[in-house]
C-alpha cells in the first residue's frame, strides 16, 4: 500500500531530493559546525543532513550507499543500547564511516517521570561511556549527539551537551524539516529544498522509514514485525510488540 503522506518514501524519491541537495545546497557534518556556526554571509547555504538510527543498521547502510552514490556526506546517529539492533555488528558501523560519513551518538534517556524533566548533566557521564563504546569501534572522536524521543527542555538549547554538538540546539533547530514517524510534518520537501529560505537547515530523516518501494509507515512496521518474530511464540511476540511500541511511540494496526 502507498504512503498517504505529502511525498513517497522510496529510494527513487530520495535520490531526488540529494539531487535538490547538490543544487543548492552545501552538505557539512555536525562536527564541521564549530568551523561556521558564527558566520552571518554563506556563498551557499549549509544543509546538515542527520540520520537517527532506531531500527536497523542494515537500512542506515542503503541510505549511506546512496548518498556515497551521489558525493554527499551525512551523520549516522546510532544507538548503542538498541533493543532492536547491536553495535557488535562493527562491520556495519565501519562501512557507514568509510563511506565517508560522520558517526554520531543517538541517545537514549529511557524512563521519564510524568513531567518528562530529566536532570541532563546526571547522564553525562553515560553519554560518555557510550560515545567511548562507538569511538572504539571506528577509532575516532564522537563529535555530536541527538536524543531519541528528545525531552523539551533539549530542544533549542544549548549548542553543546558535554562536549558533543547538540543535533537540538537553538542554532541548529532554526530551519528544521523531518520525516518522524514516516510523514513529513511540515509537507513535502523537495519545494523548500530548492528555495532555501534561511542560511542553515537541518535534515532529519530515518532510514528505516525508507525503502525501494513506497509504502506506509504502518506495512513497513508490520514487515518489520513479522520478520522479526518468526517462531517466537505468542507470548514473546507480545513482548516485542510492546517493546516497538514503547521505542517508537507508535502503534502496528496488524494483529497477533
Amino acid at each position: 500500500m502507498k504512503s498517504s503522506c505529502s511525498t513517497n518514501f522510496s529510494y527513487n524519491y530520495y535520490k531526488k531530493i540529494l539531487i535538490v541537495i547538490k543544487e543548492n545546497w552545501h552538505a557539512k557534518l555536525f562536527k564541521e559546525v564549530p568551523n561556521f556556526i558564527n558566520y552571518s554571509i554563506f556563498k551557499k547555504p549549509i544543509i546538515l543532513l542527520r540520520h537517527d538510527i532506531d531500527l536497523s543498521l542494515d537500512s542506515a547502510i542503503k541510505i549511506a550507499r546512496i548518498e556515497q552514490e551521489y558525493g554527499i556526506s551525512s551523520c549516522f546517529m546510532i544507538m548503542t543500547n538498541s533493543p532492536f539492533y547491536s553495535i557488535k555488528d562493527k562491520k556495519k558501523i565501519l562501512y557507514i564511516k568509510n563511506l565517508d560519513h560522520e558517526i554520531g551518538l543517538h541517545f537514549n534517556f529511557g524512563i521519564r517521570d510524568n513531567n518528562n524533566k530529566i536532570n541532563v548533566d546526571k547522564f553525562i557521564n553515560e553519554m560518555n561511556n557510550q560515545a567511548n563504546l562507538l569511538k572504539d569501534i571506528i577509532s575516532e572522536d564522537i563529535y555530536s549527539i541527538s536524543f531519541h524521543r528528545p525531552l523539551p527542555q533539549l530542544c533549542k538549547g544549548s549548542l553543546y551537551v558535554g562536549n558533543r554538538i547538540n543535533a537540538y540546539s537553538l542554532e541548529l533547530m532554526d530551519w528544521y524539516l523531518s520525516d518522524s514517524k514516516g510523514n513529513w510534518r511540515e509537507g513535502n520537501p523537495l519545494p523548500k529544498l530548492k528555495s532555501p529560505k534561511k542560511s542553515i537547515l537541518q535534515l532529519l530523516t530515518h532510514p528505516f522509514w525508507w525503502a525501494e518501494d513506497d509504502s506506509s509507515p504502518n506495512d513497513k512496521l508490520e514487515y518489520f514485525f513479522q520478520n522479526c518474530t518468526k517462531g517466537l511464540t505468542i507470548s514473546e511476540k507480545k513482548k516485542f510488540d510492546e517493546s516497538l511500541s514503547n521505542h517508537l511511540s507508535i502503534y502496528r494496526s496488524g494483529k497477533l
